[in-house]
This record gives C-alpha cells, sequence and structure tokens, in this order.
C-alpha cells in the first residue's frame, strides 16, 4: 500500500478540521504528498468551506487545493481517483450510543461505500496511530486486508495486531477472550505464519460489533483495518453489513481497504 499521494476532504466542520490537522501529520511521517478537495452542492458555500484550510494552517502545506461543485459523496472519491491519490482521508461525526442503531447517511459512510481507494476515518478522539488492527473473518477474500494493512503499519511505524470473532455457541460465558479457536481461527493463525510480519492473533467469541469494539476499547489510539465492498444503499448501522456498523462506531480510525 502506497502512500504517496494522500487527498484530506474537507467541509468547514470540526470532524474536518481535526482530519485535516491528522492529514498534514500523517503525510508529514510518511514524505507524502498532500491535496485537499472540498465538495460543495451550492457555490454560496464555498467561503465557509475554505476556511477549513487556513484554520489548521492545511493552505500552505496541501499541494492542490479545489472546491469541487456537486454531491460530495461523489466528488470527493472522483477528485482522489482522478488525481492518482494512494489514501482518502475523512473526518467522522461522534457515533451515538445506546441504541445499536446508528444513523450512518454521512459523509464518510457514503464517500467508503463509492471510493476504489483505501478510506482512512478519524474521529476527533484520536491524536496518533500506534497500532493497526487487521479484522480477518477467515475467509480467502477477507485475508485480502492483511497485506495492506502491514504495510500501512510499517509506512507510520505502527504495531501490527490481527483479530477475529468467532460465532458464540449460546450462553453469555462463552463471550469474550480465553476460548479454544475454532477451525477459522486456526486458519487464519497458519496464514499469520507464513507472513514476514506475524501479527499476534487475537480471538474473541461473540456478536462481531460488540467483541471488536470491547477489544480495541482497550487501545485508544488505533486504526481498525477493515475490507469493504462498494456499493449499497444509506441507511442504519442496525440493519447494513458488519463493516459499516464498524466504521460507525468503532471507537478509533477505521482504514477500509476495497476488497
Amino acid at each position: 500500500m502506497r502512500l504517496a499521494h494522500l487527498v484530506v476532504a474537507t467541509d468547514g466542520s470540526l470532524p474536518a478540521q481535526h482530519a485535516a490537522l491528522m492529514a498534514s501529520v500523517l503525510a508529514s511521517k510518511v514524505g507524502g504528498r498532500l491535496s485537499a478537495v472540498t465538495a460543495v452542492s451550492t457555490p454560496g458555500r464555498v467561503g465557509a468551506d475554505t476556511g477549513t484550510l487556513s484554520a489548521v494552517g492545511l493552505n500552505r502545506l496541501a499541494e492542490i487545493e479545489e472546491i469541487a461543485y456537486g454531491i460530495p459523496s461523489v466528488e470527493i472519491p472522483r477528485f482522489a481517483e482522478d488525481h492518482g491519490a494512494d489514501l482518502l482521508i475523512l473526518g467522522r461525526r461522534p457515533h451515538q450510543n445506546g441504541s445499536g442503531d446508528t444513523p450512518i447517511r454521512d459523509t464518510s459512510d457514503a464517500v467508503t461505500r463509492r471510493s476504489q481507494l483505501p478510506c482512512l476515518i478519524v474521529p476527533q478522539t484520536v491524536s496518533r496511530f500506534d497500532e493497526v488492527w487487521a479484522a480477518l473473518d477467515g475467509t480467502e477474500r477477507g485475508m485480502l486486508v492483511l497485506c495492506p494493512a502491514a504495510e500501512f503499519a510499517q509506512s507510520i511505524g505502527a504495531t501490527l495486531h490481527a483479530i477475529t470473532v468467532e460465532a458464540g455457541l449460546g450462553g453469555h460465558e462463552e463471550a469474550g477472550r480465553d476460548l479454544p479457536a475454532s477451525m477459522g481461527s486456526v486458519r487464519i493463525a497458519t496464514a499469520l505464519g507464513h507472513t514476514q510480519v506475524q501479527p499476534i492473533l487475537n480471538v474473541r467469541r461473540g456478536d462481531v460489533i460488540e467483541e471488536v469494539i470491547k477489544e480495541l476499547s482497550a487501545h485508544p489510539n488505533h486504526v481498525l483495518a477493515i475490507g469493504t465492498r462498494r456499493g449499497g444503499p444509506a441507511g442504519r448501522s442496525g440493519g447494513t453489513g458488519v463493516g459499516r456498523r464498524l466504521i460507525a462506531t468503532a471507537p478509533g480510525a477505521v482504514l477500509t481497504i476495497p476488497i
């Protein structure tokens, strides 16, 4: 996974300002070029949106700054792809707790459903990227997450971990860690043993979303790497796939890898 050219999406919001700041830090760390795009549907909003760049000093760091008119979820990935970007960085609004059915009709969700590039979604609570956690499900397709996650971790100097969640067999006592690994976990561990990095596999059992969040809540400065598929309608987290639910509710940053 190359990080030669990073693109950050800005829209004038506080989450976007924080994402722009983290994008500049990341670009400096990896020695990459940084571009910025603001997508607006109404020309009258241009002045407010471009203020995001000067607010964080990004107007002095970004190689390209562009205002794109149209639907943000369409224009943002189009800009990144047209300019040969390697990574698209977006802010994320705070998720809602308690309902388990979080609205995910925001721009970051819509962009990741359309983007052909990896996307890094950064919440305001994250200020460093110390660990990268690759979420693996034991399938051949799911293992495609591992290589980009390892390359990203190496590029930013982060520690690589792997996590998988097996379906519970019934009974609350079976949730969590410290359980015998299933055949799916054994397959993942075997595959990890043949990689150069060889991260430790963390195996949990229970609900995928709940168990991933429990594990990562103890690691505040992390990036969760997940595989995503393009397409799909906007909706609510309770009625969509695991990947989109994790984007909406994960406690830290999320790296989406199209597979």
